[in-house]
């Protein structure tokens, strides 16, 4: 296996620039947790780089992410801190084909009562990663994210979503105009959470629908909130005001799953 010790290395360059956001083909994971979902997720891998430290304690994982990759090296504890994204690297980081979907054939193929979530300029990686992960575990059918989103494949989204963004459909849309296209065709009502809407347990979320989050400090513009048919709010006691958009997307997420259990219907 080649020995890297440099941080100038041409390799760990074009690793850099998948880290940094300028090569937006593929993926930069890094970290055990991230690794072993990448792996199980079955992303085409290309590159995995270790220390010699974690290939002697992850003898197991190592071997695998050597069978799935064309290229491995192994990296001095100091090159790994050069290329690693946090501030603490844990010894390893994979290079991979993002995921590709078929975007006719998808929105094509969502039941009736699918359940899906959009993000209209969600910006905090923190949040968006977050936001997929209760997506997942919620039962959506997918997250649609819109203009002024963080990259959903970012390292920090990555982070945040925990294995959530291999597996789940990440769907970017060039305007929310595509948005109501798509809805429109597939009979989704578009949920808009923002004030004055019904409670969120009085709310209907059985209909299938799009439930739209807005930006962490402006919500959903308004030209974009005239085109969603309902309105879904999260009464809250004073003299709290508002809650993070991932924490109030997570509870609207769940109150919609638990309808639906109820209601013996599959979310997604």
């Amino acid at each position: 296996m080649l020995l890297i010790t440099s941080s100038g290395n041409e390799r760990l360059k074009a690793a850099r620039r998948v880290r940094d956001g300028t090569d937006r083909t593929r993926l930069f994971i890094e970290g055990e947790r991230l690794a072993r979902e990448a792996l199980e997720a079955g992303l085409t891998l290309e590159q995995a780089f270790f220390t010699e430290a974690f290939a002697v304690d992850h003898a197991e994982l190592t071997r695998a992410a050597e069978k799935a990759t064309a290229e491995q090296a192994k990296l001095s504890e100091a090159t790994m801190r050069s290329l690693g994204d946090t501030q603490h690297p844990q010894g390893i980081v994979l290079v991979a084909q993002r995921p590709q979907r078929e975007a006719d054939h998808f929105w094509q193929s969502l039941p009736a009562s699918a359940l899906l979530l959009a993000l209209d300029g969600v910006q905090d990686p923190g949040n968006v990663g977050t936001l997929i992960r209760a997506a997942e575990a919620a039962g959506a059918s997918a997250v649609v994210l819109l203009p002024g989103c963080a990259d959903a494949f970012s390292p920090k989204v990555l982070r945040g979503a925990m294995g959530s963004a291999f597996r789940l459909p990440l769907l970017s849309l060039a305007s929310f105009d595509e948005l109501m296209d798509r809805a429109t065709a597939q009979s989704l009502l578009l949920t808009a959470a923002a004030a004055g809407g019904d409670s969120h347990r009085d709310f209907d979320w059985l209909p299938g629908q799009v439930l739209v989050l807005g930006n962490e400090g402006r919500g959903i513009p308004a030209e974009h909130l005239a085109h969603c048919q309902r309105r879904v709010s999260i009464p809250l006691q004073k003299p709290v005001e508002s809650l993070n958009v991932a924490s109030a997307g997570a509870v609207l997420l769940f109150e919609a799953a638990a309808q639906r259990q109820a209601a013996g219907q599959a979310v997604s």
